[in-house]
């Protein structure tokens, strides 16, 4: 009759506050995933060609992904992971109605409360107290940069107990686009 073990964001009811949360971890956050973020209704058009582009240079149909943060949030907690027509055409739709229903900051919130981040942290709130020992607010440029880099493959990418050093590598990914886009000024390795 006692749990010895529980996981999943339903066992987490630690929902942090845009606010609560280090602007330089949602400028990570765009920088990397969703740089159109304020300019587009929930999709990116502009994006997917990008990405189906890249995807045909590379002769790999699944590396680049075109999805905009609000596209991840809808298949994140409300679609099924199957990878079909069916599915996409579903998040497509989704997207555009979560953002006629929602402000582009109450979007950022919900998708940093609900992503995982490994270690069995749904949310941002336990990935900064997993990872650092921290709350959201406290986490540094280096910090967020890592736990938005590891978001693409969370169990992968952990530097904990995942590859320390591709973890590093993701981390500097995010800072030159964090550079790339204005959000920092130089990146010192």
């Amino acid at each position: 009759g006692q749990v010895i073990y529980s996981f999943g964001k339903a066992h987490q009811q630690n929902d942090v506050k845009l606010s609560q949360i280090s602007n330089q971890v949602e400028e990570a956050l765009i920088a990397s995933e969703d740089k159109d973020f304020y300019n587009h209704p929930g999709v990116s058009f502009k994006a997917m060609a990008r990405a189906l582009y890249a995807n045909i240079l590379n002769k790999d149909a699944t590396r680049y992904g075109g999805s905009t943060i609000t596209q991840q949030l809808v298949r994140n907690t409300l679609l099924s992971s199957s990878k079909n027509f069916l599915r996409k055409y579903q998040e497509f739709y989704m997207a555009i109605a979560i953002e006629r229903h929602y402000t582009k900051q109450e979007i950022l919130e919900m998708y940093l409360n609900s992503a995982y981040f490994g270690e069995g942290a749904f949310g941002i709130g336990p990935a900064a107290r997993i990872y650092f020992g921290k709350t959201p607010e406290q986490l540094t440029l280096a910090e967020g940069s890592l736990l938005i880099g590891i978001l693409p493959a969370p169990s992968m990418y952990s530097p904990i107990s995942g590859d320390f050093e591709m973890a590093k590598k993701h981390q500097a990914r995010v800072l030159d686009q964090m550079a790339e886009h204005g959000y920092i000024t130089t990146v010192k390795r």
